[in-house]
Parts: structure tokens; C-alpha cells; sequence
């Protein structure tokens, strides 16, 4: 299993999936309480790599990470790259939750998800994982050498 999360200024998806694809947890979290969920998730399903999405956020998660602590979590930390996960996320749900009523006759590219996605964003980011696209180890510098890289 691998955590993934795609970290956002106000909000974060994260999600645990497995090898084959199985999505076993995902939810949305506000940002504030993004480690909290990443630690109780990380040891609740002891995943063998933690997915990070390398845009938004991604730099203040890994600095308030390295602050608190926790060794064993900070050398899972894996960066995917996030280009255009958020596309395929949106996708991915509007197939998932097929419209009803009247937004039957919207095509899809006119229709809108009626809540965040950003949990589903995080299925992509493992999915990419596990098909070895574009993962790196976290590369992060600690405060006083010349601040922080993801």
C-alpha cells in the first residue's frame, strides 16, 4: 500500500491504494489538519511509501513534517509529479457519480463535481506511483542550508 496525498493551501486529498489499484481510504482534510491524518493513516496502514504530488503545499507539508519529527515517515516520502492529475481526478469522478435528472442531458464537459476532488487526486498521484511514473525520492534541505526542496 502507499499513502498518497495532494497537498493544497486550504485542503488535501489523501488516499490509501494498493498495488492492484484498491482505493482502501480517501477522504478530504483542511490543511491544518493534514499531519495529523498523514500519521494516523501512515500508522494505521503502515504503507511502504508515502506519494507526495510535487506542486501546492507540497514544500510547507515536508518542512512541518521534518519539524515534528518521525524519521520512519519522512523516509517513505516519495514526490509524483502532478501535471494534469487533477484533469484525470475529475474524470474519474464525474464517471463514478453519474449525473441524474436533468444534468443527464449536460455533456460531461459541462458538468462539475458537487464536492472537493482533491481525494480522488490523490488515487491518480498512487496510481502514478505504482506504474513508476515519474516518482523521486523527497529531496529536503532543513532550515539554515538554504530552505526546503520536494
Amino acid at each position: 500500500m502507499v499513502l498518497a496525498i495532494d497537498p493544497g493551501r486550504w485542503k488535501a486529498g489523501v488516499a490509501v491504494v494498493g498495488q492492484s489499484g484498491q482505493v482502501y481510504w480517501q477522504q478530504v482534510v483542511a490543511t491544518q489538519q493534514l499531519a495529523a491524518v498523514i500519521r494516523e493513516q501512515f500508522h494505521r496502514h503502515e504503507p511502504q511509501a508515502i506519494v507526495l504530488g510535487d506542486r501546492t503545499g507540497g514544500h510547507q507539508l515536508v518542512a512541518q513534517l521534518a519539524e515534528e519529527g518521525e524519521p520512519e515517515l519522512m523516509a517513505r516520502l516519495r514526490t509524483v509529479n502532478e501535471d494534469r492529475s487533477s484533469l484525470e481526478a475529475r474524470a474519474r469522478y464525474l464517471q463514478q457519480h453519474p449525473a441524474r435528472g436533468w444534468r443527464r442531458l449536460l455533456p460531461v464537459g459541462l458538468r462539475v463535481p458537487d464536492r472537493p476532488i482533491d481525494d480522488y487526486t490523490a488515487v491518480i498521484l498512487a496510481e502514478r506511483f505504482w506504474q513508476g511514473r515519474d516518482v523521486r525520492p523527497l529531496r529536503h534541505k532543513p532550515e539554515g542550508s538554504g530552505g526546503q526542496r520536494v
